[in-house]
């Protein structure tokens, strides 16, 4: 991956992950969407990317608030 696409596709993670966290929802169609529209990546692996970053979340959710859980 080029420099600029390489730069491009971490801007669009970070807004994503920004929008993420002040809505709650929309990282993936942020990030696919960004991705898809200016051809920086192949879908495939953008899906991975987002699938990756959204496990990660809530890994990190549920580690941190892992009491608040109803079992």
């Amino acid at each position: 991956m080029e420099t600029h696409a390489l730069l491009s596709f971490l801007g669009l993670v970070a807004v994503g992950s920004y929008i993420q966290t002040l809505t709650g929802f929309a990282i993936a169609l942020i990030i696919m969407g960004g991705v898809t529209a200016l051809g920086l990546a192949p879908v495939a692996f953008t899906a991975n990317v987002v699938s990756f970053i959204a496990l990660a979340n809530t890994v990190t959710a549920v580690h941190r608030n892992h009491s608040h859980i109803d079992l």
